[in-house]
């Protein structure tokens, strides 16, 4: 299940001027993830036009869901299969709100396009590479968006090969650069 609070600073308690405020966390909505397992990872993306907030979550079962966000509460727009083993990872792209990247334990860095997902349908495979990972893909960061060139979307994976890669989100087909990190890249 997953929980959406909202924490407002609550009013300071005793009568000096040092009495320290305490934060207020406030239960705003859930979310049942039918068939998650455990939910390994979550991710927040900005409203895209005709969209509220979106939230993410990757799950021990290789499935991704996908709410709206909305003052009322917490809706779920769709849930797919995304990976054959756990999902670790999910991030919105910070240029295109549109775009869900995902990565697994199978070894998999995927691109996901939201469009056309909700009413139980999953979202749309945009691309995906399955073969520049040694092992699981445990972390996605997108660059943010006032260092994209051009319009394209960067991003670096880690891996616990021991590896981050750089990728142009355009062409998915082989890194731009991979570096030995030492350790796993969580």
């Amino acid at each position: 299940r997953a929980r959406l609070f909202s924490i407002d600073v609550g009013i300071a308690s005793g009568d000096g001027e040092d009495a320290a405020a305490k934060p207020a966390p406030a239960a705003v909505a859930s979310l049942e993830c039918v068939g998650a397992g455990v939910c390994m990872s979550v991710a927040w993306g900005c409203a895209a036009a005709g969209t509220g907030d979106r939230l993410a979550l990757s799950s021990t079962t290789g499935k991704v869901y996908v709410a709206d966000t909305a003052i009322a509460g917490m809706a779920l727009l769709s849930s797919w299969d995304a990976h054959s083993d756990s999902g670790w990872t999910v991030a919105f792209d910070t240029v295109n709100p549109h775009v869900l990247y995902s990565g697994g334990d199978d070894a998999a860095f995927k691109l996901w396009d939201l469009r056309l997902a909700g009413a139980g349908r999953p979202a749309t495979s945009a691309g995906s590479n399955i073969r520049s990972h040694g092992a699981g893909v445990c972390c996605i960061s997108p660059f943010p968006d006032e260092c994209a060139r051009g319009g394209a979307s960067f991003v670096v994976t880690g891996s616990y090969d021991e590896k981050a890669r750089l990728w142009d989100c355009r062409a998915l087909r082989d890194p731009l650069q991979e570096i030995e990190c030492g350790g796993g890249g969580w």
